[in-house]
């Protein structure tokens, strides 16, 4: 892969009986080729290592915007094994990253039939068609919506920031042959939380990747995040009808 990089993300550490550093040692050797490192949750990593000293899985992930496919759980020696073959298998597929591209606001535009005041992305940075996407959008203190919310004491409505994740969503999935020219209508929303206020002036980077497409259907189920700067400042999953 063009980015071998492996992230690591571990529990509390609260089973003294678990060694997770020997355990981690054992796949770092078994891969000497792939730098593994402290995950950076923005980061675009091609799995990430889950590391827990129990059956309960405690560590957090809803932050890490690796797709739900990519995080490989260890929670005791005896999943070695199967994490170094999901590694392998990894390893072996076709490299989507280097078909990653970017889109620039007329591109989007020319996908999205989104437009002002509603267009809520202004670049995409990194697009893998169908499957991953990274999205910014910068709060223009301007935006008509913040003359009432609130006054003298604006803040980018957690309603719309879901909005923009769908339109991030929507760009994904749009950009695919079968959608092409079609809308993406919001369907669904789950284990939807606003943990941030989010502010004029402020960019929001927005990760969507894919959890299940039914094509014969035309929907799509996507995981969302937002991030401002290094901290998740809202998460959804998503689905999306396509008509």
């Amino acid at each position: 892969m063009k980015d071998r990089k492996i992230g690591i993300r571990f529990c509390g550490g609260c089973n003294a009986g678990y060694d997770r550093q020997k355990v981690v040692k054992k796949i770092k050797d078994a891969f000497p080729d792939i730098l593994f490192e402290y995950v950076n949750p923005r980061a675009n990593y091609m799995a990430v290592l889950v590391v827990c000293g129990c059956p309960s899985a405690c560590a957090r992930t809803e932050d890490l915007s690796v797709p739900e496919d990519r995080l490989i759980y260890i929670l005791s020696f005896a999943d070695f094994l199967p994490a170094k073959t999901k590694i392998e298998d990894i390893c072996r597929e076709k490299d989507d990253s280097e078909n990653a591209k970017s889109l620039s606001i007329r591109q989007i535009l020319q996908i999205l039939p989104h437009r002002e005041p509603m267009l809520l992305i202004d670049a995409v940075p990194r697009l893998i068609r169908g499957r991953e996407i990274t999205a910014v959008y910068k709060v223009d203190p301007a935006h008509v919506v913040l003359q009432g919310h609130f006054p003298g004491d604006p803040i980018f409505p957690g309603v719309l920031s879901i909005e923009a994740m769908a339109q991030a969503a929507g760009i994904m999935m749009l950009s695919l042959e079968d959608y092409k020219g079609k809308r993406p209508l919001l369907f669904e929303i789950k284990k939807a939380k606003c943990r941030m206020a989010i502010l004029p002036g402020m960019e929001m980077e927005i990760h969507a990747s894919l959890l299940k497409e039914r094509r014969e259907l035309g929907s799509a189920e996507v995981r969302c995040q937002i991030f401002l700067g290094e901290k998740l400042a809202a998460a959804a999953e998503i689905t999306l009808m396509i008509r």
